[in-house]
């Protein structure tokens, strides 16, 4: 069978080569109309982009890469569905890159890290995850390679580049609100790590709401995890085995809340009735496990996606103006924090 090439898909639509391309490359300044002539007709043919021909032409490599360093599978997992959604309707890769960190078991900081993929693999752009979303040195690397960066929910100077996020300071707020309309007063929260601003954000609407609320906030300890439910589980059972009292916990994303609720259970409390426990993410762990997990759920899929969408802009248009772009949150009330 004869390989469908661009030369049989600009004589279908009735248009040149040159405009065939411009298509394919999602180029401005093409009217619609013949734009859509040209992707039906690439449709009908199923004629698939030769991505490596096109970088030779257009001397880009068609890939949009994730930098991230977060313990979250769920929370990356949705990251990468909305990023990949964009990138494959736009003809570009999308491809995830872990990066550790920095300390005893790696000496490379985050720019170091950076500078060596960069050397190894072209790419045509970045997004950045917290923490890295933050990280001052690693995004000075990228401008001084003048590779293109979207900012995923980053926690400082969301103007310095386009981003998309939500009100974390904001989102926590309500969940503290929630529980204390329960009735609760004695309230404990556990962060996530501190190098992470998310973490630092719900954990300052927290305090806020409490403190709004005119509530001892020296009644509502602070413990410190590291966003995987191994670390909730370790920070509830060590918190019910001291003299501190409290009736619920709000941890700072899912995973933990999750461990919370194993902690919970191994030491035969009821929950809600004796202890109330609320996540953020609404991660489907959340949905597993029983009672259902009260949460807080962020559209990271959107966030993703509309991450992918303004880096693309970003790539096709040099020098565009910085955009950021807000998303709503959802409280979702479930077993875990009413009966």
């Amino acid at each position: 069978m004869k390989k469908v090439t661009i030369d049989d898909i600009a004589e279908a639509a009735g248009v040149s080569i040159k405009t065939v391309s411009r298509v394919f490359n999602h180029e401005p300044n093409v009217r619609e109309i013949t734009r859509d002539k040209v992707l039906a007709a690439a449709k009908d043919m199923r004629y698939r982009p030769n991505v490596a021909a096109r970088g030779l032409a257009s001397n880009k490599s068609f890939v949009i890469i994730h930098f991230h360093d977060n313990p979250n599978s769920d929370y990356l997992e949705r990251v990468h569905q909305g990023i990949h959604k964009c990138c494959r309707a736009a003809g570009y890769f999308a491809v995830m890159e872990p990066f550790q960190t920095p300390g005893p078991d790696c000496t490379l900081s985050y720019a170091e890290q950076a500078k060596d993929y960069l050397v190894e693999f072209p790419i045509d752009g970045v997004i950045l995850s917290p923490p890295l979303c933050d990280n001052v040195d690693l995004i000075s690397v990228l401008r001084e390679h003048n590779i293109p960066y979207v900012r995923l929910s980053p926690a400082h100077n969301p103007a310095s580049s386009s981003c998309t996020y939500v009100d974390d300071q904001a989102a926590a707020h309500m969940m503290t609100e929630h529980l204390i309309a329960q009735g609760h007063c004695k309230i404990a929260f556990i962060s996530g790590p501190e190098n992470h601003g998310s973490s630092v954000a719900r954990r300052t609407g927290f305090l806020a709401a409490l403190t709004d609320a005119g509530l001892n906030t020296e009644a509502c300890p602070i413990l410190h995890g590291d966003f995987s439910s191994r670390s909730g589980f370790k920070e509830c059972e060590t918190l019910l085995k001291s003299s501190s009292y409290v009736t619920a916990i709000f941890a700072a994303n899912d995973d933990m809340a999750v461990g919370v609720m194993m902690a919970a259970l191994k030491a035969g409390l009821d929950i809600p009735g004796e202890l109330a426990i609320a996540g953020y993410d609404g991660s489907r762990v959340g949905n597993i496990v029983w009672p259902p997990l009260t949460t807080i759920r962020q559209p990271v899929h959107g966030l993703a996606e509309r991450a992918a969408e303004l880096l693309l802009a970003h790539i096709r248009t040099p020098g565009l103006e910085f955009t950021q772009e807000k998303l709503p949150v959802q409280l979702l009330v479930r077993g875990t924090s009413t009966p």
